[in-house]
């Protein structure tokens, strides 16, 4: 018999910078492509590839205190990064923060 996990997300949340982001965004490409990785991350948490703990950048350490993290690449070369949870009622997708690749780049000190 083989046990089969499910990954859907209990729920994804935006972080404050994110949801401002999403808020005042008016690339309509940008805006769509987002939308369409939060359903894809509704639909499977782990979408995103996994980014090893020795690239967490400090900030997102000191800020959030994370285990782990992952990227989504965007349309036009923007990214988009989160985090999982258990709230209880399964896996939480915590959306970090949404970045053109400059910032990105900055960021991880790429």
């Amino acid at each position: 018999m083989r046990i089969v996990r499910s990954r859907t997300a209990s729920a994804v949340i935006l972080k404050p910078g994110a949801d401002r982001f999403l808020r005042n965004c008016t690339d309509e490409r940008v805006n769509r492509s987002v939308e369409e990785t939060l359903d894809l991350l509704k639909a499977r948490y782990d979408l995103g590839e996994q980014i090893p703990r020795r690239l967490f950048p400090p900030y997102y350490v000191s800020k959030w205190g994370l285990n782990n993290l992952y990227k989504c690449d965007l349309a036009l070369g923007w990214r988009l990064t989160y985090t999982l949870s258990s709230d209880g009622a399964g896996i939480r997708v915590d959306v970090l923060e949404i970045m053109p690749h400059p910032k990105y780049d900055k960021r991880f000190r790429y």
